[in-house]
Formats: structure tokens, C-alpha cells, sequence
């Protein structure tokens, strides 16, 4: 079934081997999540498993709904211009109905370009931009790229909302094209490590690294969806 984004729909699973697959398309990049929603049970089961899924990849980010979880929403996800499909399978069936959503946001700030999970698909960033991010996954790695023309010191600040939490959420290590290691910084750390409770603005500075190409890659230790922000000078 062909949806619309930002619109309600009602569904149901009429038997246990039932499969509902609904299908959004988006003209332009999109920051993406699901709402799904259902009547309250007395059951703490998971009913529904819900898969946002494009073209070719796997899971983009799903959705376990329990019986006693009546709205749940997925992590946020940044999408490309394309075709995506929901998928919405029963674990423990239940025929009562549910409702799908797919909100859309456009952004005006600058974003990653997804699927950026390797120094091939980096993301391009210039000196003096600041990008916005966000860990879609587990499994997700967030990898830019920017040039130096000529030798010099180069600074990376990373911002994010502090959280009530000494989890560690984020590392950042910086590459060059030839490094297979990361580069020390000027505290003598080849990776960065940023706690949930950190102060807002983490900066690192590295001296006077060589022209070339470089690489910044952001992974999750502790994973945490929320957006950060990320500017290079």
C-alpha cells in the first residue's frame, strides 16, 4: 500500500502469518521517524515488529511493540531521496488494530549524507562548517572528509545536549590517507570519548597536520540517537 508522509493509517494483522507493507517515498533528503500505535493490552508480549527498510539495505531502524506500550516511536533517521517501505509483522499475534505515521522533517542546517558508514561514502565538510548528525543505529558509523591545501593546526569541536548520564556516547578518531591508526591530538589521545554528561562543546586540536585529505569517524559506544554537531577549523 502507497502512503503518504505526515498522515495516519490504520492497519491490522488478521492472522499470525499476516504481513502489512506499506511504501513512502521522499523527493529530497528527509530527517525520518515512525510513530506506531495501538490500544493498550494487559500484555507485556511483544505483538508488532515494525521495519523501516529502503531499496537495498537492511533495517533502518524498527520498532518491538509490547502490548502495554501503546504509542512507541523509532529512532530518528536521515534518508535520501528514494523509495522506503514499512514492514509490520506479529511476534506474539494480536488482531487488534494499529496505526502507522511516517513524520518528515526538512532541515535548513547542514547534515550528513547517509549512508556515510565508510571513507568511500564520507561526508564532505568544508573548514569552518558546521555539520549535524546523529548515530541512526547500533550499528551505525558516521565518517566525514576535508582537505587541508597546506599545513596547519586543525580544530574539531563537537557539540551536543548534555544528558543526565556518565555513559560514554560517542568516540571520535581522526584519520589521515595515509594513517591506518588515529592521529594523537595535542592531549596525546588518538581517540576522543564523549560522556552523556559532558559539557555542551568538546573541542580537540591537532598540530600542524600536513595538506592532504583527512577523515573524522564518530561511532557510538553507549548508543544514544540524539543529533550532535560537528565543525572542523
Amino acid at each position: 500500500m502507497v502512503i503518504k508522509t505526515n498522515k495516519t493509517y490504520i492497519g491490522n494483522l488478521t492472522e499470525s502469518q499476516d504481513e502489512d507493507c506499506f511504501q513512502f517515498s521522499l523527493k529530497e533528503k528527509r530527517k525520518v521517524r515512525i510513530v506506531f500505535s495501538h490500544a493498550k493490552q494487559n500484555s507485556d508480549y511483544t505483538f508488532w515488529n515494525v521495519s523501516l527498510l529502503g531499496e537495498s539495505d537492511g533495517a533502518l531502524t524498527e520498532i518491538q511493540s509490547t502490548g502495554l506500550t501503546a504509542k512507541q516511536y523509532s529512532d530518528y533517521v536521515r534518508l535520501p531521496a528514494g523509495n522506503y517501505y514499512i514492514r509490520i509483522v506479529s511476534n506474539s499475534w494480536s488482531d487488534i488494530d494499529y496505526s502507522i505515521r511516517v513524520i518528515t522533517q526538512q532541515e535548513k542546517t547542514k547534515t550528513e549524507d547517509e549512508d556515510n558508514d565508510d571513507y568511500g561514502s564520507a561526508t564532505k565538510i568544508a573548514l569552518g562548517t558546521r555539520i549535524t548528525g546523529n548515530i541512526q543505529s547500533d550499528s551505525d558509523v558516521d565518517f566525514y572528509k576535508f582537505i587541508l591545501k597546506k599545513r596547519t593546526n586543525v580544530k574539531v569541536t563537537f557539540t551536543h545536549n548534555p544528558a543526565d548520564s556518565n555513559y560514554t556516547f560517542w568516540q571520535i578518531t581522526l584519520y589521515s590517507e595515509e594513517s591506518g591508526d588515529g592521529l594523537a591530538n595535542n592531549d596525546g589521545d588518538s581517540v576522543v570519548y564523549i560522556q552523556g554528561n559532558s559539557r555542551k562543546n568538546i573541542t580537540s586540536t591537532w598540530k600542524l597536520l600536513p595538506a592532504g585529505t583527512y577523515y573524522i569517524k564518530v561511532e557510538d559506544n553507549s548508543y544514544n540517537n540524539d543529533d550532535y554537531k560537528l565543525k572542523i577549523s
